[in-house]
């Protein structure tokens, strides 16, 4: 027993508690990563959660701007959309500009492409919270 709470309230408060996920992936000139949420707890949940999302990039492209495609379950939330160049890592709430609600067992993509001629660095906050 821990802190006085039997094991069905842990599970419980652990069950109402969502996911954090932070990332900082560099990009090379012409790179793309095709799903950045692969593999990680993020990607599949066991439960109905509503997602916010954040992707922002160190500078302002040369030629092209990175772009990411975010596809929840049968859902293109997001397609080629440009990410910010605040250059630091994201705040929430105050850098997310995707929010989508994701059903259970529905996979999360989120594809990164830079088309500049250049390498970025991005960071990621993506934020699942269960309804």
């Amino acid at each position: 027993m821990m802190l006085g709470y039997g094991p069905e309230v842990w599970g419980i408060l652990l069950f109402s508690l969502g996911l954090i996920f932070q990332d900082r992936v560099t990009l090379a000139a012409g790179a793309s990563i095709a799903n950045e949420f692969g593999g990680q707890e993020i990607e599949v949940e066991d439960r109905d959660v509503y997602l916010e999302l954040a992707v922002v990039s160190d500078a302002a492209p040369t030629t092209t701007s990175p772009v990411f495609t975010l596809v929840t379950g049968p859902d293109i939330v997001a397609r080629s959309r440009v990410m910010s160049e605040i250059n630091r890592f994201p705040q929430y709430p105050e850098d997310v500009t995707i929010t989508d609600a994701v059903g259970a067992f529905q996979r999360k993509i989120l594809q990164l492409t830079n088309s500049d001629s250049v390498s970025h660095v991005i960071r990621i906050l993506a934020k699942t919270t269960p309804i």
